[in-house]
């Protein structure tokens, strides 16, 4: 019956001929043979439109979106779904690459859920390979404190529609902003525990090119933001996560910032607001220990 279903993954890629071939190839060699990949050429400049193209003409499951003008990772993402006609949706980029049984793991895990992640292998220039374990569990039930999605994940078609896709604005966090949404509107999540892709870090990479620390404060940043409207929208179910997410990211807001959104808090719902606050100090505290540890 899992044969039956469709799998659409899309691919944007700008200038990323050295790697493309490769992650072209790691979707074709998927175990789960039925999807649709779409690629979608940002307007590269180099040979990227030439080699998909080129993968294309062998293959009918691909198709070849080419923007006009660079829209960015976001709508280019954004572009790439309006065209899926998939039950499941997915996307990677042209760096990375899936191990063969990907898909079809995926698929397994995702019949009780909504959205299914999973561990990776990170890889550098020199071809050093290390794992990425993602939590067990929601971080202490909390997607506030860390992007624990990671690299490799697959979701049901309806969760892009609800929340409206990649927001076009937010390059470098679109998909932190993604799982935020998708979390806080009820969707439900869970871990494959396997190692089912591989994250390769090179010089020329957005991440690398973008900055971490950029990244950090944006993505900090936008857990508070989505912490506190869910509490304020239901203050009894979210009140604990986002007091926890609150005093985790204090650092990137300013005093009067946090001072505001602890007093707004507090307003909110003063009994549960007292009675977790030792609570989500001591999540905090070691969640702190798990990292100095390096237990992630």
């Amino acid at each position: 019956m899992k044969n039956n279903i469709m799998i659409s993954i899309v691919l944007p890629v700008y200038n990323g001929e050295r790697y493309l071939d490769e992650s072209i190839g790691s979707c074709i060699a998927q175990t789960h043979q039925n999807f649709e990949l779409l690629i979608i050429d940002d307007k590269s400049t180099d040979g990227s439109l030439a080699i998909a193209r080129n993968w294309a003409q062998r293959d009918t499951r691909i198709k070849i979106i080419h923007n006009e003008k660079n829209l960015k990772l976001p709508s280019s993402l954004n572009r790439g779904f309006e065209e899926a006609k998939g039950d499941y949706f997915t996307w990677t980029s042209d760096d990375n690459f899936y191990e063969p049984c990907a898909l079809s793991k995926m698929l397994e895990s995702i019949y009780d859920v909504d959205f299914v992640y999973s561990h990776y292998w990170i890889l550098d220039e020199n071809k050093n390979k290390k794992t990425r374990e993602r939590p067990p569990k929601l971080y202490c039930q909390n997607i506030f404190i860390i992007n624990i999605i990671g690299a490799c994940f697959l979701y049901k078609a309806e969760i892009h529609k609800a929340v409206q896709g990649y927001s076009p604005n937010l390059l470098l966090y679109e998909d932190y902003d993604f799982w935020l949404k998708a979390y806080t509107t009820g969707f439900k999540f869970k871990l494959v525990n396997e190692f089912l892709y591989t994250y390769r870090i090179h010089p020329n990479s957005l991440s690398s090119t973008m900055g971490a620390v950029k990244i950090e404060e944006g993505s900090y940043r936008l857990s508070v933001y989505y912490a506190l409207k869910a509490q304020k929208r239901n203050p009894s179910k979210w009140t604990l996560p986002a007091l926890e997410a609150l005093l985790y990211r204090h650092n990137f807001f300013t005093s009067e910032e946090f001072k505001a959104y602890v007093v707004a808090m507090y307003k909110t719902m003063p009994l549960k607001f007292i009675m977790y606050l030792p609570l989500a100090i001591w999540k905090c505290f070691i969640i702190y220990l798990r990292r100095i540890l390096g237990i992630v």
